[in-house]
């Protein structure tokens, strides 16, 4: 390859001839971890300057030019087309200078927006200083509703002691004693019970429950709030309610007597901040935290099809999952706003390193970053989105010739770990704690472990609020929040391994991991959450020998897609071009060809779907009736019927994608006797939301007192699961 190159200073752009440029070899390196995903081009060794050029660079130093950027543009003649095949930044001031002998020698770092981040990433920055805008994140949507049981329940500690006072969602504590029904979302928070021993010599007494619930109110016909469940309308307002948050399933005991018994008291933690407030105050969006560090990195704005930031696809749903994509709207808060509710002023200091940003978004989604190829953003996806085609056959130049014999590999067993730990910079919660993804022992070093850390985050949010002197003031809580009537609030979920419903645990390791830590595994079998898992793809842990051959236009050269060798198809680990011989070495990974276990099955995806009476709205027919028909008037309501499928019982994770069939029908009541019920009735979900039915009747009474019901049911199936 023969090169012309141009070096451009402060006040010219001028030819310039080093000496051992063309000496030298292009090479390739992947570079990964904390959160990157891209290949570095790097010229090897140093080049030199000599006559004309030295004269050039000593003039700039004379002048006071040894800190300003100075460029070197190398060009080859190809086909008949100059094109440019390597940038590189010099500055003086890492030049050596040797007077007697008129040389100077100059390292040659490529000029890459990577160098502008690579170069600041580890700077520690004030981000609460660099980001003006905040938002205030509500711990939950409505309002508490506190409740008192009407009535009491007895107590026997011989008969009923299998009974766990510490759940909040027992079974055997909704209906005790007057409790409410279920149907009106009051969860459990405390229980007065006193009690002592009978003649027979047992444990024997009587139990109060106080319950609480959250509630919120909008006008009468307005959507609902998302997960609420309708209860009345008053006035011109319908009212909804929802079970309480947990928080923990922890709860305080006090114990006092009261004649020869002994009256204790249980009271559980039913959410709010230490101050009793519900409400968060001086959060920075993610999004804005990331454009401003853009921006700091030479001017790149920041893009995402997976966070929808500036998204190139905007879309309603995450493309990992194919359904409802809860991860749009992220913030970060500072550790101290969430532990000190009561202090005067929020917290101004705020120290976040972009390299510890992207460790711990990685860590949490498995997201990477590159810069687009018009050098004009940063890039965050999904590691599945990085898919590689093949670009360059190697077995097909000069008939093969350089690929003969080459059919040789090896294991490279110390990047095949036993097991991957995930840690935050604080949790307690099982399901933010998660469990490690496991491989088998007959491929693995038992003792080989990768440590993923969240630098500087956690998203146990509830553990920050209930143990606040055990947590640090230093970093950041990160948090998912939905969005409903202008106000956003902690998004939860069903745990994966606890079942409870924690706020923010869309962000715990156990979710996470479910959805979005199944590509490029060390194995294509192992344990997630504790579970034999088939995952979705694997990463190539066979290196093949390297190959040499000839590649003329090294500018076409793209290492981040496949080439194919003696052995197939493979990821480049490692390139070199040699510029005087124009020939390219590739060091290629490849998949395994393992069977895979056939006892072990890939986790489904459980459908459980809910029927929804939406748009409740008024009707009233008089009597005498102006369509001169008999019989009474009436006042009622009717609805819309809506089929909502989900992944998961709480009906707040992505939605499980439609095409499949359910049964349903109608059944009617008069003064709550059943007088008939409709045929079932097919139909086919076709989305997240299917609508069943248009101004359907729901209830109502005649004027001649009578009430009417009309209740619609799915019928089970062993496709789906009613929520």
């Amino acid at each position: 390859m023969i090169l012309r190159h141009y070096l451009i200073t402060p006040n010219e752009r001028k030819e310039v001839k080093p000496l051992n440029f063309s000496d030298r070899q292009f090479k390739y390196t992947l570079k990964t971890g904390k959160g990157k995903n891209y290949y570095a081009k790097e010229l090897s060794g140093d080049i030199t300057f000599i006559a004309e050029d030295f004269d050039l660079i000593k003039s700039l130093e004379e002048q006071g030019y040894s800190c300003n950027p100075l460029y070197l543009e190398s060009f080859a003649r190809i086909d008949g087309a100059d094109k440019l095949v390597y940038k590189a930044i010099l500055r003086i001031v890492d030049m050596q200078f040797d007077l007697d002998k008129c040389i100077i020698t100059s390292p040659c770092k490529p000029y890459t927006p990577y160098r502008c981040i690579e170069s600041s990433e580890d700077d520690e920055i004030n981000i609460l200083e660099k980001v003006t805008a905040r938002a205030s994140i509500n711990l939950f949507l409505g309002e508490y509703e506190f409740y008192e049981s009407t009535g009491t329940y007895d107590v026997n500690y011989n008969i009923t002691n299998n009974v766990d006072y510490s759940n909040h969602a027992n079974a055997a504590l909704w209906t005790d004693g007057g409790a409410p029904p279920s149907a009106t979302c009051f969860r459990y928070w405390k229980l007065v019970e006193t009690m002592g021993l009978n003649t027979l010599g047992e444990l024997v007494g009587s139990g109060k429950s106080y319950w609480v619930r959250e509630k919120y109110t909008v006008p009468a016909g307005s959507p609902p709030p998302p997960g609420y469940t309708f209860i009345e309308t008053v006035g011109a307002n319908d009212v909804y309610a929802k079970p309480l948050m947990v928080y923990h399933n922890s709860y305080t005991s006090e114990q006092e007597p009261v004649g020869e018994m002994s009256r204790i008291t249980l009271t559980y933690k039913y959410g709010g901040l230490k101050n009793g407030e519900s409400v968060i105050r001086n959060a920075v969006k993610l999004q804005d935290a990331l454009e401003w560090f853009g921006s700091y990195f030479c001017d790149l704005g920041i893009i995402s099809d997976f966070f929808q930031m500036n998204p190139e696809n905007p879309s309603s749903s995450n493309y990992v999952t194919g359904a409802r994509n809860q991860y749009t709207k992220l913030y970060l808060i500072q550790k101290t706003d969430v532990k000190k509710p009561n202090a005067t002023q929020p917290a101004t200091r705020g120290i976040l390193r972009y390299d510890y940003l992207m460790e711990s978004l990685q860590t949490l989604f498995d997201v990477r970053y590159n810069v687009t190829d018009d050098q004009a953003n940063i890039q965050i996806e999904h590691i599945s989105r990085f898919n590689k085609t093949l670009k360059l056959d190697a077995s097909v130049i000069e008939g093969g010739k350089w690929i003969n014999g080459q059919r040789k590999f090896e294991f490279i067993s110390d990047e095949m770990p036993r097991r991957q730990l995930y840690k935050a910079m604080e949790a307690k919660n099982i399901d933010f704690v998660g469990k490690p993804i496991e491989y088998y022992e007959n491929c693995t070093d038992q003792g080989n472990e990768e440590k993923n850390n969240c630098q500087n985050i956690t998203t146990d949010i509830c553990h920050v609020i209930d143990e606040p002197d055990e947590i640090s003031d230093d970093g950041f809580v990160l948090v998912a929040c939905e969005e409903y009537d202008g106000k956003l609030y902690l998004a939860q979920t069903t745990g994966v391994l606890t079942s409870n419903e924690v706020p923010n645990n869309v962000l715990a390791f156990a979710q996470l991991h479910q959805y979005f830590h199944r590509h490029r595994r060390v194995r294509k079998t192992g344990l997630l959450n504790g579970a034999h898992t088939i995952f979705i793809t694997e990463k190539p842990t066979k290196k093949a020998t390297d190959i040499t051959f000839p590649y003329k236009d090294i500018t076409l050269f793209e290492p981040d897609q496949l080439v194919k060798g003696a052995l197939g198809n493979g990821e480049v680990k490692q390139a070199v071009y040699d510029i005087k011989s124009d020939k390219l070495q590739v060091t290629l990974l490849l998949t395994t060809n393992d069977a895979v276990d056939p006892e072990v099955e890939e986790i489904p995806k459980t459908i459980y779907l809910e029927l929804v009476m939406e748009n409740r709205r008024a009707f009233t027919i008089p009597y005498p009736n102006p369509w001169g028909l008999p019989g009474p008037g009436y006042d009622g309501f009717y609805y819309n019927i809506v089929a909502y499928a989900w992944s998961d019982a709480a009906g707040t994770i992505p939605a499980y994608p439609g095409g499949f069939n359910i049964l349903w029908k109608n059944k009617w009541y008069k003064n709550s006797v059943l007088e008939g019920s409709d045929d079932q009735v097919p139909i086919t979900i076709a989305a997240h939301k299917t609508v069943l039915g248009i101004d359907l009747w729901g209830e109502y009474t005649d004027t001649d007192g009578n009430s009417y019901e009309f209740t619609y049911e799915l019928i089970p199936s062993t496709n789906y699961t009613i929520i």
